[in-house]
């Protein structure tokens, strides 16, 4: 039996639930985990699983899981289709949707050594820091992650949304003077670099805090 057929018979077997990489890695006995990350995205574009931020079964850690993809009645083709954007981002939402912005921040942090403590809905626009993480040697990251408007007033939304993030960062230091700060922003939008070049004084000289760049392509920079 391959690695793959393993993954597939346990996510069969225990078809109600979620499980993320770490934990399949330790049940199904297939190590290093970056395999579990590799054959699982690879399904995943199969449309044989589904792979989004959730709670996995055995650890209860906010994390990227991963379940099995039920057969969907004759006739709806468009929804066994369903794209990674239409299960994480939103269905109808563009990829510089403040929740995709926030799914894919997440996942780079993960596949980047670390670990979510905590995570904000940011559909339902719940209170709280949109992401919370660790890195590796304990270090804690705060982030504050906003997307961009489809509306035609874009440009004056983005500069709202740019001043509620900043707002975010001196809240987030009232609560804690040790931990790190950053604000997520999808990338390619000259309304937020020059926003982000209008600060550099702040971050600099009064409130430093990094920013990521999430691009549509999936890719994350750090300024």
């Amino acid at each position: 039996m391959t690695n793959t057929e393993r993954i597939l018979e346990f996510l069969v077997k225990h078809r109600d639930c979620s499980y993320c990489d770490d934990c399949i890695s330790q049940k199904v006995g297939i190590f290093p985990r970056q395999q579990i990350n590799s054959i699982c995205r690879s399904l995943f574009s199969a449309g044989k699983i589904r792979r989004e931020i959730g709670t996995c079964y055995i650890c209860s850690r906010q994390k990227r899981v991963n379940q099995i993809e039920e057969t969907a009645p004759e006739g709806t083709e468009k929804q066994n289709n369903l794209s990674k954007r239409s299960r994480i981002e939103g269905v109808n939402q563009p990829w510089y949707w403040e929740g995709t912005v926030q799914a894919r921040l997440i996942s780079w942090l993960q596949d980047n050594g670390y670990k979510i403590i905590g995570t904000a809905d940011t559909k339902s626009r719940s209170k709280g820091v949109d992401i919370k993480a660790k890195d590796s040697q304990g270090g804690t990251l705060w982030i504050s992650v906003k997307g961009y408007s489809k509306t035609k007033s874009q440009h004056t939304q983005a500069r709202h949304y740019f001043a509620s993030a900043v707002f975010d960062m001196i809240m987030y230091r009232n609560e804690s003077d040790t931990v790190n700060l950053a604000i997520g922003l999808p990338a390619g939008f000259a309304t937020y670099e020059n926003l982000v070049k209008k600060v550099a004084w702040l971050r600099k000289e009064i409130l430093p805090f990094d920013i990521y760049w999430i691009s549509e392509d999936g890719r994350v920079s750090k300024e």
